[in-house]
């Protein structure tokens, strides 16, 4: 018995391929900077204690914009929220170069400090939802991007 033997030619279209992944990454990329902020925004949402806090108790100080005392959040918890500009400041957008990036504006500054202080809240948002991210990649439409809609006419022939 002989077995047949056959010549297969094959040719990569490397930057037709790159540059669909390259259309195709800017969705699930969106949806993981906006899980990211929401996360953020989420942890940051939390109230101020202001009931029963008596002046002088630890962590109690007095709060000039809401004209009360307030507490402050436990050390390796998310801030309190106390006027809200640090909410307010999440933000996130893309880069220009294929990526996304979340973070707090520039108006609001004391943001780094809690996060790289004994406050953190980025960190702590982006390891709450980065399990969700490989979901958000494994859905990628390759063939709804113009490149990936030119490499499959072109692998039916029609170009």
């Amino acid at each position: 018995m002989t077995i047949p033997l056959f010549k297969v030619k094959t040719r990569m279209n490397k930057r037709e391929v790159m540059q669909a992944v390259d259309e195709a990454k800017m969705q699930p990329l969106k949806k993981c900077a906006a899980l990211v902020e929401a996360e953020m925004k989420d942890l940051l949402n939390t109230p101020g204690a202001t009931g029963d806090v008596k002046p002088g108790e630890p962590g109690v100080y007095y709060n000039k914009d809401l004209k009360r005392y307030t507490k402050a959040s436990e050390p390796g918890q998310p801030p309190h929220r106390q006027t809200g500009d640090l909410f307010k400041g999440v933000e996130s957008a893309p880069t220009g170069n294929g990526t996304y990036v979340v973070g707090i504006i520039q108006q609001v500054f004391y943001g780094k400090f809690h996060e790289w202080g004994e406050r953190p809240f980025a960190r702590v948002a982006l390891l709450n939802v980065h399990r969700q991210f490989r979901r958000l990649f494994r859905r990628m439409r390759l063939d709804q991007t113009a490149a990936g809609r030119y490499l499959k006419g072109k692998r039916r022939g029609n170009r």
